[in-house]
């Protein structure tokens, strides 16, 4: 219940008791509730207008990295006596240090600005709004908005290094790249010996397999590098990563998975 609302019941009631019982002491007893109730709405805030704006220090952190948020509301209106600043942490991030809601007096083109530090696991989080609720000094009447200040989080698993990992698919793509296409042509690594071909260079004549065969030059063919699509699929199923005593090996699987990604 508001004060607001406990104040004109409380007052109703000391008026209605009093000219029930026809009790002029009821009713001055209820004059400086009366007056109490009209200087609060006397001195209601008028209509907020807050501007807000957010900075993260990173957008891309390793679990449980420091990232400070920091956030600046400038009033664009009257003054505000009194204002609750509630910056909304998605669920999953801790602060660290500092705090996300403030209590402060905000004048007329004032700008307040803070800064807090948090921490958290692996995933995406997304920040949005900012809770905002003014009232006057004697706390009778508020005003409560939202404003958007939005920002976005990745915290990325952490890549183990691994050595290169050879792949040796069936197929590959037409484009050239670093992985052996099982098929003759430019490269690096020897591939076989074929028949010359005009066009050829006189480095890829294979002298000795001509001398062999004097009427005929061979020239040395090497393995084609190309492309290919490699697809890692990672199981994500409660029944295949639980562990003993309701462990689970998500997390490391996921590691796992950029590592190979990585290689």
């Amino acid at each position: 219940m508001s004060r607001s609302l406990f104040l004109g019941i409380l007052i109703y009631t000391l008026l209605i008791a009093g000219m029930a019982t026809v009790s002029g002491e009821m009713i001055a007893l209820a004059l400086p509730f009366v007056v109490y109730l009209l200087a609060g709405l006397l001195f209601a805030p008028d209509t907020i207008k807050l501007d807000v704006s957010r900075h993260l220090s990173t957008e891309r952190a390793s679990p449980h990295d420091d990232v400070v948020v920091t956030v600046s509301i400038a009033n664009q209106g009257s003054q505000l006596d009194e204002i609750l600043i509630d910056d909304i942490v998605p669920a999953g991030l801790n602060i660290r240090l500092g705090q996300s809601r403030h209590l402060i007096r905000l004048p007329k083109n004032g700008i307040y600005t803070f800064s807090y530090t948090v921490t958290g696991p692996r995933g995406g989080y997304g920040f949005d709004k900012v809770k905002v609720k003014a009232n006057e000094s004697l706390a009778v009447t508020f005003r409560q908005i939202q404003l958007e200040a939005k920002g976005q989080l990745f915290v990325f698993p952490p890549v183990i290094r691994l050595r290169h990992v050879a792949i040796r698919p069936r197929r590959t793509r037409v484009y050239a790249g670093s992985i052996p296409a099982r098929a003759g042509g430019s490269g690096t690594e020897f591939f076989g010996v074929r028949g010359y071909q005009p066009g050829d260079s006189p480095r890829a004549i294979n002298w000795r397999a001509s001398a062999k065969n004097p009427d005929t030059l061979f020239s040395n063919e090497f393995q084609q590098e190309r492309v290919a699509d490699v697809g890692i699929v990672l199981d994500g199923r409660i029944r295949t990563n639980s562990f003993a005593n309701g462990h689970s090996l998500f997390e490391h699987s996921v590691q796992a998975s950029a590592a190979l990604a990585d290689a």
